[in-house]
């Protein structure tokens, strides 16, 4: 997304290479990114806007005719890609140009203790996290289970607007996400790229509730290979039901399991370094 470096390199005829820390997106695995009657709206409202600033790049001699040579790399474009081409949509449809070279996961440092034999992690990740009823419905879903609940709400909500807690649920502003997740059963997730990678690299099977298009991707791909469950609805009784569902077939373990073992095959940042390497060297 930061299109003025690739528009500068274009037009001073310099190498570079795209760092895409989403998935790659071509014609064909774009369709995976489905997009609201709004969001479709928008773009077309302003796109005569957007027309207009590519007019004016192209009078100051920059080789841009349309949005998408910014924002999608054709075969030619030397990319690296912060996933496996297992979990990359469509992976085969991208040239050898593309280096999918998986997630980084940093080792854990101070290990969580697990309390009960199941624990089911919940996080709506570190921006659009102000979600104070959502929160309340989980609790309400998990408060009567066995399980240790984890619930990381962010600093836009006070653990103290929940009152008195039941004995199997915890709230924290903030947690080591890799260690709770290196020790979860279950992960209640919005599907951002990071979060879900570091739930799949630990094999922790995912209920999805996805809040942006891009995390949609993220979700749609996820239920594609068998690795969790898109949650359609937030009631108390969906949200036990759909948690239950994860924990009880193992099926979903086994596939996010399969997932990670593909990221750990990967090249990691050494792929990444050949890569920068190679366009340099060429």
């Amino acid at each position: 997304m930061a299109v003025w470096g690739k528009a500068v390199a274009r037009k001073l005829g310099i190498p570079f290479v795209s760092s895409t820390t989403t998935f790659a997106f071509n014609q064909h695995s774009a369709k995976i990114m489905k997009q609201s009657l709004g969001q479709m709206f928008g773009m077309i409202f302003s796109m005569p806007k957007i027309q207009k600033d590519i007019d004016r790049l192209k009078v100051k001699g920059y080789p841009i005719n349309n949005i998408l040579d910014i924002l999608q790399n054709d075969d030619n474009t030397h990319t690296i890609v912060y996933t496996s081409p297992q979990f990359q949509p469509c992976g085969e449809t991208f040239s050898d140009k593309y280096a999918f070279v998986g997630p980084s996961i940093r080792p854990v440092t101070a290990p969580m203790e697990k309390k009960r034999e199941k624990l089911v992690y919940i996080s709506m990740g570190t921006v659009n996290n102000k979600m104070l009823p959502l929160y309340r419905r989980c609790i309400a879903a998990l408060r009567d289970t066995p399980w240790q609940v984890v619930l990381s709400v962010g600093n836009q909500v006070n653990p103290s607007d929940f009152g008195t807690l039941p004995n199997n649920i915890e709230i924290y502003p903030t947690v080591d996400q890799i260690a709770v997740l290196e020790q979860a059963d279950a992960f209640l997730t919005h599907c951002g790229m990071n979060s879900v990678s570091e739930a799949l690299y630990f094999g922790v099977p995912l209920v999805m509730l996805p809040q942006t298009g891009e995390q949609g991707g993220v979700a749609a791909r996820a239920a594609q290979l068998g690795a969790g469950i898109k949650l359609d609805k937030t009631s108390p009784q969906a949200i036990q039901a759909a948690v239950e569902r994860v924990l009880a077939n193992p099926t979903y373990r086994q596939n996010a399991a399969a997932i990670g073992e593909g990221f750990r095959s990967c090249t990691g940042a050494a792929g990444a370094a050949d890569k920068i390497l190679e366009v340099c060297g060429g």
